[in-house]
């Protein structure tokens, strides 16, 4: 019987993510570091006037005046806004998540580069 989803007792993945695993033990400060890049990235949403929701390095963007707190208030969003904020985004080299109905993922990969770049992108954006 194979073990369930693509990678599941794959010997090179299982490696990856033992090895992945000893990284984060032994630097604590990457967690930190991916929640500030995180927050910086939030700020920016927030300038321009849209709602956000995060957790940790997980963020979404809401096109609503409405704070977001449960489904009924992400169901009242502008998924038509959010289609061109993300054509807008994708336009300028920035790959956002494409559905109002998901979260994007900072990792600690996205250089200060990137988030500056960005958040550059984010300032200009007009809803």
């Amino acid at each position: 019987m194979k073990p369930p989803g693509t990678l599941s007792g794959n010997p090179v993945a299982v490696t990856a993510g033992l090895e992945t695993l000893k990284i984060l033990i032994e630097d604590k400060e990457i967690y930190s570091e991916i929640d500030k890049k995180t927050s910086i990235l939030e700020n920016a949403y927030k300038q321009v006037g849209l709602q956000t929701k995060r957790v940790g390095s997980l963020l979404s963007v809401f096109f609503t005046d409405t704070e977001i707190s449960n489904y009924k208030d992400v169901s009242t969003c502008d998924v038509n806004k959010f289609a061109n904020y993300f054509s807008y985004m994708l336009n300028n080299g920035i790959y956002v998540a494409p559905s109002q109905f998901e979260a994007m993922f900072v990792s600690f990969a996205h250089s200060d580069k990137i988030i500056e770049q960005t958040v550059d992108t984010i300032s200009k954006y007009k809803k």
